[in-house]
C-alpha cells in the first residue's frame, strides 16, 4: 500500500511501527483486515487514520493531508497602544497585557514543501489615559514573521517624541 503524505517530513505510525513519509509513499506490504495509522510533525495536528487492505491497492498512492497549527503572535507594549495587524483593527496591547493574535495556516497541500511562514504587518499607535491617540510619541511599523504551532513574542518599545 501506498501513501502520499504532506508535509513530507510526517511521522508514520502504521500499527504503531513508524515509518517516514517517503517510505509509505514507496509502498508497505501490509496484511489483509484493518490497520491504523497516526501522523505527526511539528507543527502539525496529529492525524489518526483508520483502513481496510481488502487486496491490492487499486490506484496510485492514497493522499493524506496534515493540517498546520495557528501560530500565536503575543504583542506587548511599553503603553498601552492601539494595534492593526495587515490594516485590520485586532485590539490594545500594553506590558502587563498582552494581545495575542491567532494566525491560520490551513492544509500543509496550500503550502508545498517544508515549514510555511506568513509575515505579518503590525503597527502599534499609543494611547493616552482618556484613550485618544498620543500624538506625541512615534508609532510603530514592523514586519514580524510567524510560523505554525509555535508562539512569536513582539515587545514593542514606543519612545515619547521631544519636543
Amino acid at each position: 500500500w501506498k501513501f502520499k503524505v504532506l508535509p513530507v517530513a510526517a511521522n508514520a505510525y502504521i500499527n504503531k511501527k513508524a515509518y517516514t513519509a517517503v517510505e509509505i509513499e514507496r509502498g508497505i506490504e501490509l496484511p489483509q483486515g484493518q490497520h491504523s495509522m497516526v501522523l505527526t510533525n511539528d507543527g502539525c495536528v496529529t492525524k489518526k487514520h483508520t483502513f481496510n487492505v481488502d487486496g491490492p491497492q487499486s490506484s496510485g498512492p492514497q493522499p493524506i493531508v496534515l493540517t498546520w497549527k495557528p501560530g500565536i503572535l503575543q504583542i506587548r507594549s511599553n503603553t498601552k497602544a492601539f494595534i492593526p495587524i495587515d490594516g485590520k483593527e485586532v485590539g490594545y496591547a500594553e506590558a502587563s497585557t498582552p494581545l495575542l493574535y491567532t494566525v491560520p495556516f490551513g492544509p500543509a497541500s496550500e503550502f508545498g514543501f517544508g515549514r510555511p511562514k506568513k509575515k505579518l504587518r503590525v503597527f502599534a499607535r499609543p494611547l493616552l489615559p482618556n484613550g485618544e491617540f498620543d500624538l506625541k510619541t512615534t508609532p510603530q511599523n514592523r514586519t514580524i514573521e510567524v510560523e505554525p504551532g509555535r508562539a512569536k513574542p513582539a515587545n514593542l518599545n514606543l519612545q515619547f517624541d521631544a519636543p
